[in-house]
């Protein structure tokens, strides 16, 4: 990956869900999706807002040279989680904390700090009443004591 403007590079990054992981606001597939376009259209890179991303290693002078022939993949702008989710109430026994969420999404990510936990091993647990990173999660708030 490198910058835009300085034609540096700013990082390596060795898989597609790593690069969605290091992107803002992108899905899960986004590094894939990269790297099919890049096979499909043949080319050395693809401009992504202020980074050029490639998968093979280049100099500032090569990227500044074929900078103009690159295609541009448009930004992703972040979408809000929709309002319509379930709210997800937490409960830690060990510090007696509770907390809530607006959705099952933010939920998982205000404990884990992972967009793309498995919501399904999360429902389970809710379900089965199995402590998930500490927490007790339901569907309906805890009656605080």
């Amino acid at each position: 990956m490198y910058d835009t403007k300085t034609f540096s590079f700013i990082k390596e990054i060795f898989s597609a869900t790593a690069l969605a992981k290091y992107m803002d606001g992108v899905s899960k597939r986004f590094g894939t999706d990269i790297a099919k376009k890049l096979r499909q259209l043949n080319k050395p890179g693809i401009l992504y807002g202020k980074y050029i991303i490639s998968l093979i290693k280049f100099t500032s002078t090569d990227l500044q040279t074929m900078f103009k022939d690159l295609p541009v993949k448009q930004v992703v702008t972040s979408r809000e989680v929709s309002p319509t989710g379930k709210r997800v109430y937490g409960f830690n026994p060990k510090k007696n904390k509770y907390t809530e969420g607006s959705s099952l999404e933010k939920c998982t990510y205000d404990l884990t700090s992972n967009r793309f936990e498995n919501k399904s091993i999360v429902n389970l647990r809710i379900d089965k009443k199995i402590l998930y990173y500490d927490y007790y999660l339901q569907t309906v708030p805890f009656k605080e004591e």
